[in-house]
């Protein structure tokens, strides 16, 4: 346009006809430029794989040769102040051309079959490169020849089934290398001798059967190696000799039989995952010097543990032995472990926990042994247990627990008892834990007998305590007083029939039932007096009552004992009202020391009631213990 425009100038003594010609054609080529020039076209918000980092909506250039170094391939998001490229999910089949100033380039998600060699080449400043979820097959030697300052390689869920030795070989500044889910059946000696930077190795859900000797051997900071889900008959702790900073293996999901001796354990591991194998034994000790803070054995075959297997394992802080085929325990298996929090032993065939098994357990928070066939539990079963928390013995065949089982368990806050055998509890077995406040327990059936229970329960708040009624209704023990109260009102408790004599026969009080006289004299005349006046009071003739049903002719002896399991019954009612209005007035004055009393036992307070066999008993506020017929 400069050009034409001086052109013009350099004729104005033109004729006029030519100076508008000339005008003209100036007004067309500014109009062309115009029209096709375009500011650049924005690249779409997109959150940077891998990172917190967000893709802007604009590409802010700074200046036109910043713009001509830095450019954004078609379809990808970009980032200008940190050079991220994001081309993920966009469907393509092969690498975009990228600036060489890039520093993150993440292309997962597409469907790249085939990396070409200098698919990467000149990107000297790349440290993030993301290729996960593509149909990559094989990997040339030298793709990632130039990416020196490359620090995280993420080429999980592809097809890759081998590793060219060297591949790796210039990447000395790599961090993280991960492969998982792939199709990988071996490595080989040396593949990662000059990546003496990589801290993680991902290895997980690939095909591997052998590792070569020397295959790990350069990972000097290895700190976690992921061997999960592949094929392996034995642990790799032979190949791995030499890794002092090694603190996370797993190896969960293989087909490792034994473990090797304990002198080939990395004495450095914190955490060792063995899960879902085919161990049937440990060796003991496990390790000769054992760091392990975590310790996960879980649905293998174990069968036994043998005395000492986890000696000197003092940081560890969870254990796992469920789903194994443990059918007993040594009594000093545990000891020594000081630091244990969580002890996992449930779904295995124990069915008895011998005395001091939890021995020496300081710091132990739970314990599960749900799911085991424990018939019984000793006395001082959990003794010396003060951090215990939780503990799970439900789906058992616990019949019975006898008083003590849970002595001086003084933190215990959820006890689950729950689908075992238990008909009934005796309360000195819940009522020495002063902490609970959840119990998961139903009992086989309900009765009056456990109306102590419920008192108890209902006072201290703990709910989760069930039995079944008729029909097998499952129904709360905090409602065992009032169905208790109901049937007795409806059944009283039957008593033995006197022998029934006919009038005549009692007419006349017999010898037996006559008071001597010289009785009466020693006695005095009152005592004659009442004696004379019961006697006349039988020889009444028979007359109707109504005890609790039809109107019927009762001979006179059978109705003065109807009447007086009336009285009985009505003491027993006015006990229970009067245990109630001294519950308001306690909790209206405040709570203050009151007496109590102790049976069989058991710390019972003033007001509560319990049935012992057919008798209704309750605690006096003299301390004692009444009981009266039911």
């Amino acid at each position: 346009m400069n050009i034409i425009i001086m052109h013009c100038h350099c004729r104005v003594k033109m004729k006029v006809s030519s100076l508008c010609a000339c005008i003209l054609l100036v007004l067309f080529v500014c109009a062309e430029v115009t029209s096709t020039w375009k500011p650049p076209t924005a690249a779409p918000t997109v959150a940077a794989f891998g990172g917190n980092l967000e893709l802007t909506d604009e590409i802010p250039y700074s200046s036109k040769k910043e713009r001509d170094m830095f450019f954004c391939p078609e379809r990808c998001a970009c980032s200008v102040q940190e050079k991220i490229i994001d081309c993920s999910s966009m469907g393509l089949d092969r690498v975009p051309k990228v600036p060489k100033h890039t520093s993150r380039l993440y292309l997962h998600s597409n469907r790249i079959e085939a990396l070409e060699p200098t698919a990467f080449s000149k990107l000297h400043n790349l440290t993030y490169l993301i290729l996960s979820g593509n149909d990559i097959s094989a990997v040339p030697v030298d793709s990632f020849k130039e990416l020196t300052s490359l620090k995280y390689l993420i080429l999980d869920s592809n097809n890759i089934s081998s590793l060219s030795e060297g591949i790796f070989s210039n990447l000395r500044q790599l961090e993280t290398i991960s492969l998982a889910k792939n199709a990988l059946k071996f490595l080989s000696g040396g593949l990662f001798s000059s990546n003496g930077q990589v801290t993680l190795l991902n290895l997980q859900g690939n095909q591997l059967q052998r590792i070569e000797g020397g295959a790990f051997d350069g990972l000097s900071q290895l700190s976690t190696l992921n061997l999960d889900d592949n094929l392996l008959d034995k642990a790799v702790f032979e190949e791995l000799n030499g890794h002092p900073h090694l603190s996370t293996l797993r190896l969960n999901n293989n087909r490792i039989k034994s473990l090797p001796p304990p002198g080939l354990l990395l004495s450095a591991l914190k955490h060792l995952w063995l899960s879902s194998n085919q161990i049937i034994g440990l060796p003991a000790p496990l390790m000769t010097t054992c760091s392990l803070e975590t310790m996960m054995l879980n649905h293998n075959q174990i069968r036994e543990l043998k005395l000492g297997t986890f000696g000197g394992c003092r940081n560890l802080t969870k254990l796992d032995l469920r789903e194994n085929a443990i059918a007993s325990l040594p009594s000093n298996i545990f000891s020594g472990l000081t630091s244990l929090k969580n002890l996992y032993l449930h779904k295995n065939n124990i069915s008895n926990v011998p005395r001091g098994l939890f021995k020496q357990l300081p710091a132990i928070q739970a314990i599960h042994l749900e799911w085991n066939q424990l018939t019984g539990l000793s006395p001082g079963s959990f003794v010396d247990l003060p951090s215990l928390d939780t503990l799970y013995l439900h789906h058992n065949e616990l019949s019975e627990l006898e008083p003590g089982t849970f002595v001086n368990l003084i933190k215990l806050r959820n006890l689950d008892l729950h689908s075992n055998r238990l008909t009934s509890l005796k309360l000195s077995v819940l009522s020495v834990l002063h902490s609970l406040q959840k119990v998961q327990l139903d009992l086989l059936e309900c009765s009056c007998e456990l109306l102590h229970l419920a008192t108890w329960s209902k006072r201290h708040h703990i709910r989760g305590i069930t039995c079944r009624g008729e029909e097998g209704r499952v129904t709360s023990v905090h409602t065992l007083g009032q169905l208790c109260s109901l049937k007795q009102n409806n059944n009283p408790a039957p008593k033995e029939p006197n022998k029934v004599t006919s009038p005549s026969d009692s007419a006349t009080p017999t010898t037996q039932d006559a008071m001597p006289l010289h009785e009466a004299r020693v006695r005095g005349p009152q005592k004659l007096q009442e004696r004379e006046t019961t006697i006349r009071r039988l020889n009444d003739p028979p007359i109707m009552t109504v005890p609790r049903g039809p109107i019927v002719h009762k001979p006179s002896a059978e109705r003065v004992m109807l009447k007086l399991d009336e009285i009985q019954h009505s003491i027993i009612q006015l006990q229970f009202r009067l245990a109630h209005v001294e519950t308001l007035l306690d909790k209206s004055v405040g709570a203050r020391r009151r007496r109590v009393c102790i049976h069989e036992g058991t710390r019972l307070e003033v007001g509560d009631q319990w049935m012992s066999g057919r008798s209704f008993c309750s605690c006096s506020e003299a301390g004692s213990v009444e009981c009266s017929l039911g």
